[in-house]
């Protein structure tokens, strides 16, 4: 894991200096790539290490998300998926398709993963974390369901109004 980190350091800082000595002078001084586009799943193998990289539309960003996952070191990363221990941030990580963040969940459960990285918090995942979203994102889901089943507009707008008209102070009673 270690190695993978100071690769993408080394890699992304020497990467940063030769796009700028590029932009200047317009000559490549590396043998890297600048740019490297894949469609929905490209492997990088560097040493004995294999890094997979796996394209995701539409779950999170609008153009694309990816995950990375390391298979020799059994670790995930997933970022903008899940808040290890914690119920899903706003509008279940601000995704655009719910339906897509509940399948990124699925997907998520086919790797074989012990650590996962989910993002911001810096907080390391294991597949309980997973689990659990998935199985919290699945409640949410079915009580709307229920609740949209056995409640009618027009009582949801009486309780709502009535407590609009409880408080003077409001400006849409």
């Amino acid at each position: 894991l270690t190695y993978f980190f100071i690769f993408f350091f080394f890699f992304f800082s020497s990467r940063r200096r030769h796009t700028r000595y590029i932009s200047v002078t317009g000559v490549q001084t590396c043998a890297l790539p600048i740019y490297t586009t894949f469609g929905d799943e490209f492997t990088l193998t560097v040493g004995r290490e294999s890094i997979q990289f796996r394209s995701l539309k539409n779950f999170h960003s609008t153009d694309a998300d990816t995950l990375i996952y390391l298979p020799r070191n059994k670790f995930l990363i997933a970022i903008d998926t899940i808040s290890p221990g914690y119920a899903p941030f706003k509008e279940f990580e601000v995704t655009p398709d719910l339906e897509a963040y509940i399948s990124i969940l699925d997907i998520i459960l086919t790797y074989d993963f012990d650590r996962i990285l989910t993002g911001h918090l810096g907080i390391l995942g294991e597949r309980a974390d997973i689990e659990q979203a998935l199985a919290y994102v699945q409640d949410v889901e079915k009580t709307a369901a229920q609740a949209i089943e056995s409640t009618s507009l027009e009582e949801v707008f009486g309780v709502v109004h009535a407590a609009l008209k409880e408080n003077k102070n409001s400006d849409i009673a």
